[in-house]
């Protein structure tokens, strides 16, 4: 038998307003019926809304009221807040944090494109891994939204894990990989002890497109290096060349 689930006012109102709505079609419920199901299924924050109802209220009066406090728009700001905040937990699946970010951008952004929320969702995401170097991984992927995100992200763990199973990464591990009080990880160079820092707390968080360009100039850095140093073994080796001849002429 078909049952309208139950609505607290933490999830999307809309949501649970178009299953109302679809149940009512189906089951062709009556006024009566609605306001029955309708009442029957607030429970909580959302279900303090019917104390003080007149007998003679409708079901519209019920949704105006519901609209008023947990309408989505109203609770916009509070979802993106609650975004921008959102940080994967140590026992938390990346499948959970894709769910979580899904829901919260559906709910801050009820009226933006599908271009704006595939871009704030994916940031969101990177951001909310609170992982540096899983971060870095998925940004180097370039994914353009959510889904790619997750996908590199899932790779990324799986090929580390299936490495770390075959011993392959125990070492590294060791000597790269560190904990915080946290317990998330953090490179550090080898044979270097890390240090805590006690302004780490205040420091600002850099988002995701500012990591990015990060890598992007450190990676340029990286080359311009490398060419720097074959110019100077071609030159050391054009003067060892060179050599044998100004002996040859003084004799």
């Amino acid at each position: 038998m078909l049952k309208l689930p139950c609505y607290t006012g933490t999830d999307s109102l809309e949501t649970f307003l178009r299953k109302l709505n679809s149940m009512r079609q189906y089951l062709q419920w009556n006024e009566d019926d609605a306001m029955y199901h309708l009442c029957g299924s607030l429970e909580g924050a959302a279900g303090q809304v019917l104390e003080g109802l007149p007998t003679d209220a409708k079901t519209t009066d019920v949704i105006k009221l519901l609209q008023t406090r947990f309408g989505t728009k109203l609770q916009a700001e509070r979802f993106k807040a609650e975004l921008s905040a959102r940080r994967r937990q140590p026992d938390k699946t990346l499948q959970h944090l894709y769910r979580e970010i899904n829901r919260l951008v559906s709910l801050a952004h009820p009226t933006k494109s599908t271009d704006f929320t595939d871009h704030d969702s994916k940031e969101a995401f990177i951001r909310a891994l609170n992982n540096g170097p899983l971060q870095l991984e998925v940004m180097k992927g370039e994914p353009t939204n959510l889904e790619d995100a997750l996908n590199f992200a899932t790779k990324y763990e799986a090929y580390k894990s299936s490495l770390v199973s075959q011993g392959a990464l125990s070492q590294m591990s060791a000597d790269m990989l560190i904990s915080d009080d946290d317990d998330r990880p953090k490179w550090r160079s080898r044979g270097v002890h890390a240090v805590k820092d006690a302004s780490k707390d205040t420091a600002p968080q850099l988002s995701a497109s500012e990591l990015q360009d990060w890598l992007a100039q450190a990676t340029k850095g990286i080359a311009a290096l490398a060419a720097q140093s074959g110019e100077t073994d071609k030159n050391k080796s054009g003067a060892k060349k060179s050599s044998p001849s100004k002996k040859n002429s003084g004799a």
